[in-house]
């Protein structure tokens, strides 16, 4: 298993992983908050790890989707841990609510995305709200509410 976002490193009351499986299909414990059961993964498969932050707590593992995998592996290690915490509690559909490319955000807040990008060069978004894919841009829904408001 390979660890792409690592949140160990931070003192927190759990531990929330993005994991990717390597080897020939292995077995993997699941849970949805209410029991627990045991799934084959295939390599190539994310998952969201979990984990209390406390000596013997069980692992446990969460589907994810590749789309939001790699938007996660685009953000700060404290906003994909945030993110992936979502995924843990309220399901995936959650999260992607929270991560937008900025075609979705400029349709969502009916915009031309030349206006996003402008906003974002002029400093409107700080940093840690936005993130740049090659030639493309992933940002916040939060942050787009903070500066244009709710959509309508």
């Amino acid at each position: 298993m390979k660890v792409i976002i690592d949140s160990g490193n931070k003192q927190r009351d759990s531990w929330v992983d993005l994991v990717q499986v390597e080897d020939s299909p292995n077995k993997f414990k699941f849970t949805d908050g209410s029991c627990s059961w045991y799934e084959k993964v295939k390599p190539g498969t994310y998952l969201v790890r979990t984990q209390s932050n406390r000596s013997g707590a069980p692992v446990f593992f969460h589907h994810i989707s590749q789309s939001l995998a790699e938007k996660l592996q685009l953000l700060s290690i404290d906003l994909a841990y945030e993110i992936m915490d979502n995924i843990i509690h309220d399901g995936e559909n959650s999260a992607l609510d929270m991560v937008l490319s900025l075609q979705e955000a400029a349709e969502i807040w009916k915009l031309d995305d030349s206006t996003l990008r402008r906003a974002i060069s002029s400093g409107r978004f700080s940093p840690d709200e936005y993130r740049k894919t090659g030639r493309n841009y992933i940002i916040l829904k939060s942050a787009m509410e903070r500066v244009y408001g709710k959509p309508e």
